[in-house]
């Protein structure tokens, strides 16, 4: 008996670590669906159904989401067509020929603090790095995560930084890799 325990400890164990030695990371941001998705009344979201193009292609907003989170609407300095929206800014090769990319995905609004996810694509493989917010205009960094890559060079980090209430605009950078974009370097989100 003690023996069958034995083996079957020593499976679990070994398909336990297997299972997370083959996960694959990302291969580009996160997919957090339409912007609407049908069937829900249009007065659960907070803009027409015209402003969603130019809310994608111009902004990076991925995601609307519907005023379900009433707190949204109540409590923004932004008026009451504002909502959260989910919106990614691209990270790209700190030296210039260098390989790799990356996404920071974060609310533009929420309760707590800054709601991230960091995507990495095309760093060395199995390898940590280091995700670090310094606030505009400030000495002050925060550390954010840690990105462990697969074996392709992926990797992916999501957490909650838990800051006071305020307007913040951070530029974030994963190592000394990957530096934001400069088309659009800051994140800029509120927390209410």
């Amino acid at each position: 008996m003690r023996r069958a325990c034995l083996v079957i400890a020593a499976l679990v164990v070994g398909s336990s670590l297997a299972t997370g030695v083959a996960r694959a990371g990302p291969e580009g941001p996160a997919d957090f669906g339409t912007m609407e998705p049908k069937g829900l009344a249009a007065s659960a979201w907070p803009w027409p159904d015209g402003a969603n193009a130019f809310m994608e292609q111009v902004q990076g907003v991925q995601k609307c989401l519907p005023q379900a989170i009433p707190w949204s609407f109540e409590e923004s300095p932004f008026g009451p067509q504002s909502g959260v929206r989910i919106v990614f800014d691209s990270l790209v090769p700190a030296e210039p020929g260098s390989l790799g990319s990356g996404q920071v995905t974060f609310w533009c609004q929420a309760r707590t603090g800054l709601h991230y996810r960091i995507t990495v694509q095309g760093l060395p493989p199995l390898s940590t790095f280091e995700v670090t917010a310094t606030e505009v205009g400030s000495d002050v960094t925060h550390s954010l995560a840690t990105v462990r890559t697969d074996p392709n060079g992926n990797g992916v980090s999501a957490g909650v930084l838990q800051l006071p209430k305020g307007g913040y605009e951070f530029l974030v950078t994963v190592g000394s890799e990957l530096v934001p974009d400069p088309a659009d370097p800051v994140i800029g989100f509120s927390v209410l």
